[in-house]
Parts: C-alpha cells; structure tokens; sequence
C-alpha cells in the first residue's frame, strides 16, 4: 500500500549513516542508483563522505518508492539542477518535493 502525503503535511524521515554495509550490500545499493549518481559515487575518495552518499540516494529512491509503488526505486529520474540540487524529473515530480539534510551522523529527508 502507498504512503499517502496529503498536500498540508510534511514527512520527516531520519537514519544515521553510521551503518557498516559490507562489498555484496554495496553493490545492492549501487544497483539502485543511476549511472550518474554511480559515477559520483566512485569520485569519493573518503569513505565515509562516500558511504554518506550511499545510503543518502538509496534511502530517498527507497523513500520515494513508498508514495510511488508504481514506480522502482532505481526508476526514479534524480538530476541535479543549476544550483546543484537534485529535483525529481519523472512524471510524477508535481507530486512530491523533498529536501535532505545532514548533520554529524545523520541525515534527513523531508517530503512535501
């Protein structure tokens, strides 16, 4: 069943990044993100601003999938505009907005 986002409210979905995901569970993920977000992925150098990224782009296609089940988590069309921020660009993106954010561990996405 799909999560419903009547237009009056905002979701707020919160997770650590702390999370150790070994070589088989990293690239489960990465079948979930774009060839894009792919590329960006193997840039990082670092591991943890790289795993950040990781489970940042998986858990919103996950998020996003939730209030679309019609449309798979690796679907979803994420570019990243002028200003460098990701918008969603499938059909559906009158729909749904989101932001994320991250702070020491943390990282939030917020729906509207």
């Amino acid at each position: 069943m799909a999560q419903q986002l009547p237009v009056e409210e905002i979701h707020l979905w919160q997770y650590t990044d702390n999370v150790q995901l070994d070589e088989t569970q990293v690239q489960a993920c990465l079948r979930l993100l774009s060839h894009e977000e792919q590329q960006k992925y193997r840039t990082y150098m670092v591991d943890e601003p790289k795993r950040h990224f990781l489970l940042t782009r998986v858990m919103l296609r996950t998020i996003l999938s939730k209030y679309h089940p019609d449309i798979a988590p690796h679907d979803w069309v994420i570019p990243i505009d002028a200003m460098g921020k990701p918008h969603i660009a499938n059909d559906q993106k009158q729909l749904i907005f989101f932001s994320i954010s991250h702070t020491n561990g943390f990282f939030s996405i917020a729906l509207v």
